[in-house]
């Protein structure tokens, strides 16, 4: 009773998060939402407030065990909020968010509990980085809140270590957990980065409580090939291996592109490949944007563009009735709620 007293007061309470709109119950469990200066510890030119969530996690569980998880989406640019809306947190916003009888009475998307939170496992913090992203921006004096400069790996890298370390600054109790770095997209840059931030700074704050991380979908790294849906390359494995295109396509399209071509779009496009690649769209009947699922009932098209450089473009999915083309592919969010989350997070305060 005493450390659970104490762990309490030291979480800062002018932070917490008492409700939210499009959810009439209490919350799962204790939620967090503000900024951490970051400008000076990160020695940015000016500066910078990083947007945070934290939210404890749910009791319901083992107690004993309360790691903390570290999630970040990637983009480049994406803010870790869609992840924690549309994927692992303990609220969630989807395509029916937008649909129920209290959206149409009060032009607020309505929020759903998930039974597959993250929270259920360990408390999740995570951050809207570099700024501007999401609800983080800076405060140069000379210009906007999104006059952050221009980014690269290594500068952000220094953001998110000096932001997590804020972080710790603001919930102590935390640095006696277990601490795992999460993430998906270019968080497969942004997740190594900041694990190696902390091996290199060895800070008794942070470095001990270290004990892992994981990307899901991660970019690599651009020799790769897979930062991104802007090459067909893999979209085109997957409408092969998915049974939506026929060998013969499949192998008419490597003798005509090449592999290399289909990965990096390196060079001009060879002979033949824009031709090949169009027959993919009388074959395939797969949206990749609707929850990757088989979708044999519907009809569809598939168009794979050449980009006016000559590169192979991104995959786009076209379902009938309407549907609207979805740039991005396999790289674009498949969980839908991207409409209700527009709405829900530029609702008045």
């Amino acid at each position: 009773m005493m450390l659970s007293a104490l762990s309490t007061l030291a979480a800062p309470a002018e932070h917490e998060i008492s409700s939210l709109p499009g959810w009439g119950g209490p919350l799962p469990s204790r939620m967090y939402s503000g900024y951490i200066d970051v400008g000076a510890a990160a020695k940015q030119p000016m500066p910078m407030h990083v947007h945070y969530v934290f939210i404890e996690k749910e009791e319901q569980l083992d107690a004993g065990a309360d790691p903390t998880i570290l999630w970040t989406n990637g983009g480049p640019g994406a803010s870790s909020m869609f992840g924690l809306l549309a994927e692992l947190g303990p609220l969630l916003l989807n395509e029916n968010s937008l649909s129920t009888p209290d959206f149409k009475r009060t032009g607020v998307p309505t929020l759903f509990s998930n039974p597959h939170a993250w929270t259920r496992l360990g408390s999740v913090v995570m951050f809207d980085w570099p700024p501007p992203v999401g609800f983080s921006y800076c405060a140069d004096p000379s210009g906007a809140g999104t006059s952050c400069g221009d980014w690269d790996d290594e500068r952000m890298a220094a953001v998110q270590y000096a932001a997590l370390k804020g972080w710790f600054d603001l919930f102590p109790e935390r640095r006696s957990k277990p601490l795992f770095l999460t993430g998906e997209s270019y968080a497969g840059i942004y997740v190594p980065k900041l694990a190696q931030q902390i091996l290199d700074h060895r800070d008794p704050d942070v470095y001990p409580q270290l004990r892992g991380f994981a990307v899901g979908d991660g970019c690599l790294g651009t020799e790769s090939g897979i930062c991104g849906g802007d090459k067909p390359w893999w979209n085109l494995l997957f409408l092969y291996g998915h049974g939506q295109i026929s060998t013969l396509l499949w192998e008419s399209i490597l003798r005509e592109c090449g592999e290399q071509h289909l990965k990096f779009g390196t060079g001009e496009s060879p002979a033949g490949c824009s031709a090949a690649l169009a027959r993919v769209g009388g074959a395939a009947s797969c949206d990749l944007s609707d929850n990757l699922l088989l979708l044999g009932t519907v009809s569809g098209t598939v168009s794979l563009g050449v980009r006016s450089d000559g590169s192979v473009g991104g995959l786009a999915a076209r379902l009938g009735l309407g549907a609207k083309e979805v740039g991005g592919a396999l790289n674009d969010y498949a969980c839908g709620g991207g409409d209700a989350q527009s709405v829900w997070t530029n609702q008045s305060s």
